[in-house]
């Protein structure tokens, strides 16, 4: 992880508005639901700033957001809500 984004998010308070912000991103349709679309966007996004995918299975971007929703999606609706979401942060 960038060390600078490090220093940024040591607060709670900051390490929220950053999810926040990012699940914004994320919900391209404005629905509160993050779809297939939103978080390959998101992934993208990730990748441009120099954050790798090489901890997940599958480093393509499109096979990471399979692997996403397959594991973050339990109750199997095609797309994460808010405390998903929430999860997947906390990964990146």
């Amino acid at each position: 992880v960038n060390r600078s984004a490090e220093r940024i998010f040591k607060s709670d308070e900051a390490r929220r508005q950053f999810i926040t912000w990012l699940f914004r991103i994320a919900d391209v349709d404005q629905t509160e639901k993050v779809t297939a679309p939103g978080l390959l966007s998101v992934i993208q996004a990730i990748e441009r700033d120099g954050i790798h995918l090489d901890e997940f299975p599958h480093p393509d971007p499109q096979h990471c957001v399979t692997d996403i929703l397959q594991h973050l999606d339990v109750a199997d609706r095609g797309y994460l809500d808010r405390d998903d979401f929430a999860i997947l942060a906390d990964i990146i």
